[in-house]
């Protein structure tokens, strides 16, 4: 199916925040450039799955759009923005928002339209599947039923293909199957699941189809236990399995490449305020990695076990990069000063972790998808304090620092000492180690310098798997 969603709205109303409700879903926009003539430029627009229609664009036509739209398009579902009239809207299945701007609402509406449209797909493709349908027992039914709205739910790639294989195994329990989605993009190529028995060498596939190619396959043992093969109804079976699920996986797969397209995008910025003082993309991935060891340390440890979850681990990650972003802000002459700074010059080189962190809250404004960067925003403006609450810029002391600060602080200030720089040259890992160990309780988190401390194998592993560029003689 298309992931599209066609927005009909006057053009002063489409506005950031609708955009990014429709962004943060997983889904692609469009919007009409032709406003002057809504109807017709409605009825020639290729399928969607949701339009969003203004109401008061539409006026007197918005029930005569509503009756041709479903006429023509049984599986589009219809989301109307605006003051519509009761009877304008009778007898149609639409969702209602307000305001485009009201942008938790709209993401809720964006969201239970496209299970709408989801649902509506699930009901056609099972009616359409005349015959075989006939042969499914109300059993069958209702667990394809079932799988499409699990499927629906969302998941990772991986969620969706073990969710499909164990629907599988209860539909076909008799045969050995295999599910397999592709992301291209992925080191890994994506996610497989495995159910039932031991597969054969006569296998049965199943491609996963999307309007821009394939993205995976359902495989099945050709005979099963009882060496019976495939029959047509086993193979209605499959395809009726097969729709909703690469309807999910397409689904997965641009929501994964939006972000990876703005993780790319953040950690770009990032590189530009390090390199202006000298540092290179090596150090951020060795900040990035030092800091999620330790954080898995302390973990392990049985410290901070509430806050440590599987998602901090992996904002951890894509956040640490971004702690000098603010650098971007501080004047040449002051980031690359070769002697001492006055106290003034301090003082706006000091700014650079206010600084970075209001440019990441702005950016989470501006694009609520980026929701997990207030973790860099919060590690941009703390990352300086210390855990006696002589550091910078607010003096926080102890655990009122962010957990994710005090761990890219001590990151950073290690991978500091045993960099080289043009100004010094870097320490060894085991001189940098004695000098982390008098900080405790001063400067860095004593529980975070003790998993550190602990683990320093695994530091100085990742130091020497991320090596600096030399650094030219001036």
């Amino acid at each position: 199916m298309t992931s599209r969603i066609f927005i009909a709205l006057a053009p002063e109303r489409v506005s950031r925040t609708l955009l990014a409700a429709i962004q943060s879903a997983g889904f692609d926009s469009q919007a009409m450039q032709n406003a002057s003539r809504p109807l017709e430029g409605l009825l020639a627009q290729p399928p969607a799955a949701i339009m969003v229609l203004d109401a008061d664009l539409l006026g007197g036509d918005l029930g005569a759009v509503l009756s041709q739209l479903r006429e023509q398009r049984p599986w589009l579902c219809c989301v109307v923005v605006g003051a519509a009239s009761a009877s304008a809207v009778a007898g149609f299945e639409v969702r209602h928002l307000t305001s485009a701007e009201d942008g938790p609402r709209a993401q809720e509406i964006v969201e239970l339209a496209m299970a709408d449209h989801r649902a509506h797909r699930a009901r056609s493709f099972y009616g359409a599947v005349d015959e075989g349908a006939q042969a499914f027992d109300e059993g069958t039914v209702r667990r394809l039923y079932a799988l499409t709205r699990k499927l629906s739910a969302g998941q990772v790639l991986a969620g969706l293909a073990q969710t499909a294989a164990d629907a599988l195994l209860e539909l076909l329990p008799e045969r050995g199957v295999r599910v397999e989605l592709w992301d291209q993009d992925q080191p890994r190529g994506g996610a497989h699941a495995s159910a039932g028995p031991k597969m054969g060498s006569q296998l049965y596939r199943l491609p996963l189809e999307i309007g821009r190619g394939r993205v995976g396959e359902i495989v099945v043992d050709g005979k099963c236990s009882q060496n019976r093969g495939m029959s047509e109804s086993h193979e209605t079976l499959l395809a009726a399995v097969a729709a909703p699920l690469a309807s999910a996986a397409e689904v997965e797969i641009q929501r994964t490449e939006r972000l990876r397209a703005q993780e790319a995008t953040l950690l770009a910025l990032a590189r530009i305020a390090d390199m202006r003082d000298g540092e290179t993309g090596a150090h951020l991935s060795r900040v990035a990695h030092y800091s999620v060891l330790v954080a898995e340390a302390l973990r392990e440890d049985g410290y901070y076990q509430s806050e440590i979850s599987p998602d901090f681990l992996v904002d951890l990650m894509r956040c640490a990069p971004l702690h000098d972003i603010g650098k971007v802000a501080v004047p040449d002459a002051i980031l690359l000063k070769a002697g001492r700074l006055s106290p003034m010059e301090w003082e706006l080189m000091k700014s650079h972790s206010e600084v970075g962190a209001e440019i990441l809250s702005q950016l989470i404004r501006e694009n609520p998808v980026l929701a997990f960067v207030s973790m860099g925003s919060d590690i941009a403006r703390s990352h300086h304090e210390r855990w006696d609450g002589s550091g910078y810029p607010n003096g926080l002391a102890g655990e009122a620092i962010p957990l994710s600060g005090r761990i890219v602080a001590l990151a950073d200030l290690y991978d500091a000492l045993t960099s080289e720089r043009s100004y010094k040259r870097a320490w060894s890992h085991a001189k940098a180690v004695d000098h982390l160990r008098g900080l405790a309780g001063t400067h860095l988190d004593p529980h975070a310098l003790q998993a550190f401390i602990s683990r320093a194998d695994e530091v100085d592993r990742i130091r020497q798997r991320f090596v600096d560029e030399p650094v030219a003689d001036n």
